[in-house]
């Protein structure tokens, strides 16, 4: 599905990548103009919370469609480097506010994350954010803790280290 994603985007097919866009808006009929570009890649018997997932993040790739370097970068990192470029109080909050979206929320808080990576030309790894969209409601949360590390931990060490005058650990 990427592949052909991205060609639409080398190609400049505005027309589908419109129609992308208006499947973010969840009604049937930007829904029907979507299917003609993502329904042939999900496979037949899929569930339609992963059916849902492969709509959403086409959309949402159309919104921003670039490729991340690092195809295993998870959302969290992206995050990370838009709140390095950006200085912006109330992107911490909602990074938390994703964190602990619902499944039924998670479209909402993902479009405009997207639209802050896009604003400050950050890269995003679609495969990855594909997976972590269907992994999103598993029992242990393990895709929200790692976006959560990958988030603060890699903000901690993209920081310059300023030299301390206590004795703090």
């Amino acid at each position: 599905m990427f592949d052909r994603l991205e060609a639409l985007a080398s190609d400049d097919d505005r027309g589908a990548l419109s129609a992308l866009r208006r499947s973010l808006d969840d009604e049937a009929a930007s829904f029907a103009r979507a299917a003609p570009i993502v329904a042939p890649f999900v496979p037949h018997g899929t569930s339609g919370r992963d059916e849902r997932a492969a709509y959403l993040v086409a959309g949402l790739f159309a919104l921003h469609p670039s490729a991340g370097e690092d195809a295993k970068r998870s959302f969290g990192a992206t995050l990370r480097d838009v709140a390095l470029r950006k200085d912006s109080a109330s992107l911490e909050q909602r990074f938390v506010a994703l964190l602990s979206a619902s499944a039924e929320d998670l479209p909402h808080h993902l479009r405009h994350a997207v639209s802050l990576a896009r604003g400050e030309d950050v890269p995003i790894a679609w495969r990855t954010l594909l997976r972590h969209v269907l992994q999103w409601s598993h029992p242990d949360g393990w895709v929200q803790r790692q976006w959560a590390r990958d988030y603060w931990a890699g903000r901690a060490e993209a920081e310059p280290e300023v030299p301390s005058t206590t004795n703090e650990i």
